[in-house]
């Protein structure tokens, strides 16, 4: 018989994309205020963010900032946010807008992993996967995909998962 659950935080009306910084605080978003969250290992939870978007996946780089896969009209991209500001990395591919991207993660060499579903479906599959380089090349992996969503390495980190909503 398992443990029952115990909820860590409560109030939040759209929180996902948890991921953790190397001082253990736990961050995610509430994407229905645009709002990236801090909860220290004390459970003190703030504001850290406000893309004035869609957040909705996190995932820390290697030098410590944040990126931030918003799916907002004003960023439909990858956003990073180091010492207080937010610069949007990516949110074009080939001169043309993205999706929005959904969900990323960063491998052991830095290459970025993200899936860009925003308004795909399987009616209009036009959801893309891309993989961004440290150079700052932008490589589209697949395309016409009905919901791009989650994304996860193997752990050994030498495969890329991507997890498709239908």
């Amino acid at each position: 018989m398992s443990e029952p659950v115990t909820p860590l935080l409560t109030g939040f009306d759209s929180p996902e994309g948890p991921c953790f910084d190397t001082a253990g605080n736990l961050y995610f978003v509430n994407w229905l205020s645009s709002s990236v969250m801090r909860c220290t290992p004390d459970g003190e939870v703030s504001e850290f963010f406000n893309t004035g978007g869609i957040p909705a996946g996190l995932a820390f780089h290697a030098d410590g900032s944040l990126y931030v896969a918003d799916e907002g009209d004003d960023i439909h991209g990858i956003l990073r946010i180091a010492d207080g500001q937010g610069e949007i990395v990516v949110n074009t591919y080939q001169g043309q807008p993205l999706n929005g991207a959904n969900d990323l993660v960063f491998d052991m060499k830095g290459v970025l992993y993200f899936s860009d579903p925003w308004r795909s479906s399987a009616a209009n599959p036009v959801g893309g996967f891309y993989r961004l380089l440290p150079d700052g090349t932008l490589e589209q992996i697949d395309t016409g995909l009905q919901f791009p969503n989650g994304v996860a390495l193997s752990p050994a980190g030498d495969a890329v998962y991507l997890a498709e909503t239908i």
